[in-house]
């Protein structure tokens, strides 16, 4: 467990916060899953006090950034903690978090967890959560954009989903979120979800490619769409 310093309830009731940090896997563990629980303890010293309020799973070595809402939460304790666990052996377990921030909720929160599933060559399926909207824009863009700018390209949706089309084969995307809240206005973005779509499937013939652009040896660079093998 990592335990964060005790919150005033009285002043800050902890169904009233939200939570956003960052975290990675330890370098040098190969691919395992990790999970990750951030909870609730009413006493530090016994882990049975511990109640879970989000999970998440954690592989990769480069660090991303991750929501907590605690609306949910309906227990009594006042300290938020992080609680790991991995099916690998004690001394190869490890997490890195940092850039932790507690804030008060909005009264329109971003939406959180956005997901991308199903990409192809030029199109992406995009999931998020959020109970407090019933009406979201999605803004996608080559990774870098920011959002809330020209650079992006904006969709809107009455359901918690959408798909991006016409976009372009074996390239890198940004895309956000945001609630378009009941007053007119509009959430923050949510954190950054990134995706790469597929190569773009052969339909022309001949197809050629004569590597000229390419190094050579075990190491050499190529086409981005082509794979290497070994027996």
């Amino acid at each position: 467990y990592a335990i964060m310093p005790p919150i005033s309830t009285t002043a800050h009731p902890i169904n009233t916060l939200t939570m956003t940090f960052y975290m990675r896997a330890r370098q040098g563990l190969g691919t395992t899953n990790y999970s990750l629980q951030v909870g609730v303890m009413s006493n530090p010293s016994v882990a049975s006090s511990f109640v879970p309020v989000h999970s998440f799973t954690v592989s990769s070595q480069t660090y991303a950034a991750y929501d907590v809402d605690f609306s949910t939460f309906t227990g009594t304790g006042n300290y938020i903690a992080f609680k790991m666990t991995t099916t690998n052996s004690p001394m190869a377990m490890g997490l890195h978090i940092d850039d932790i921030q507690l804030s008060a909720a909005a009264a329109c929160p971003r939406p959180t967890a956005v997901t991308v599933n199903a990409v192809t060559h030029s199109q992406a399926s995009i999931s998020w959560t959020d109970t407090a909207s019933s009406s979201w824009e999605v803004q996608y863009g080559l990774t870098g954009f920011t959002a809330g700018t020209s650079l992006g390209t904006s969709v809107q949706s009455s359901m918690t989903s959408a798909t991006l089309t016409s976009l372009l084969p074996d390239t890198p995307y940004d895309v956000y979120v945001r609630s378009n809240c009941s007053d007119g206005t509009h959430s923050a973005w949510s954190l950054v979800a990134s995706f790469r779509t597929s190569c773009a499937p052969v339909t022309t013939l001949p197809y050629t490619e004569n590597f000229d652009t390419y190094s050579t040896g075990s190491n050499a660079s190529i086409n981005a769409c082509w794979r290497k093998g070994t027996n």
